[in-house]
């Protein structure tokens, strides 16, 4: 099934509109695509099949759409090498107008093996994990109760600074950590590193970024929303050699009490 048949097929299924975010969950949870199929960067896929046939659905609002004329007869056919690449551009074309390509909130600080200071994320439903250990952009430093320090990670990488107030004295202060940056991610998982210079900078493109930022990550009460889409949210991944670690760990201390 096509990218394009599978968001008609979820959009039908709900018989309304919905969140692309959402549309990209149940593509995979109602087995309309396999993991091995998307990528690192399913969302980003979605949202420019969405833009691009306007002749099927239609946006009511920030990331929200619906279907044109669910009774349409709508063919059956593979994509051409042609349509993958005007999608491919679209895509590209979606993270240049947004200043703050990804994002991770609320991120774990156990899980994180600050030695080699991988970010592991994911994008929705099990994709292929990207590594955001050289991203640059902002990063904020939560205790269990707020906000406790903002930060910036342009001359060097966001990992490289988060691993620093493992060491400084905000170390005993926080316990997560969220992050925005400014490299987009290929669908093969790396990060675009000159991608920053591709971005459109206007003021509305900026004012959305700041508000964004602000709304995500102080939780204002009187915001009923969050703030203007900008970036892909990445949900953490544990290192896989934290996992190691604790598995090793949990078979010695078994291995003790024999």
């Amino acid at each position: 099934m096509t990218w394009k048949e599978a968001i008609r097929k979820v959009l039908l299924d709900e018989g309304g509109p919905l969140h692309y975010t959402d549309i990209t969950t149940r593509i995979f949870e109602s087995g309309y695509r396999g993991k091995d199929e998307c990528g690192a960067t399913p969302e980003q896929t979605v949202c420019a099949q969405l833009a691009m046939k306007k002749e099927i659905f239609r946006q009511l609002g920030n990331g929200v759409y619906e279907l044109i004329d669910p009774a349409a007869d709508v063919p059956a056919q593979p994509e051409s090498k042609s349509e993958k690449k005007q999608v491919k551009e679209e895509a590209e074309q979606i993270e240049r107008n947004n200043i703050i390509k990804n994002f991770g909130m609320f991120w774990s600080r156990a899980d994180v093996n600050w030695k080699t200071m991988n970010l592991y994320g994911i994008q929705n439903v099990g994709p292929a994990m990207v590594n955001f250990k050289e991203q640059r952009g902002i990063y904020l430093l939560h205790d269990a109760r707020e906000v406790i320090y903002v930060g910036q990670a342009v001359k060097q990488p966001i990992s490289k600074r988060l691993a620093d107030h493992c060491r400084d004295r905000l170390n005993g202060r926080w316990d997560r950590f969220s992050w925005f940056g400014f490299y987009g991610v290929n669908e093969d998982g790396t990060l675009i590193q000159d991608d920053f210079q591709n971005t459109n900078f206007t003021m509305e493109n900026l004012a959305n970024a700041f508000e964004a930022i602000l709304i995500e990550g102080l939780e204002p009460r009187q915001n009923r929303k969050a703030g203007n889409d900008f970036g892909f949210e990445f949900i953490q991944a544990q290192d896989p050699e934290l996992e190691e670690d604790k598995a090793a760990f949990a078979l010695m201390k078994k291995l003790m009490k024999k």
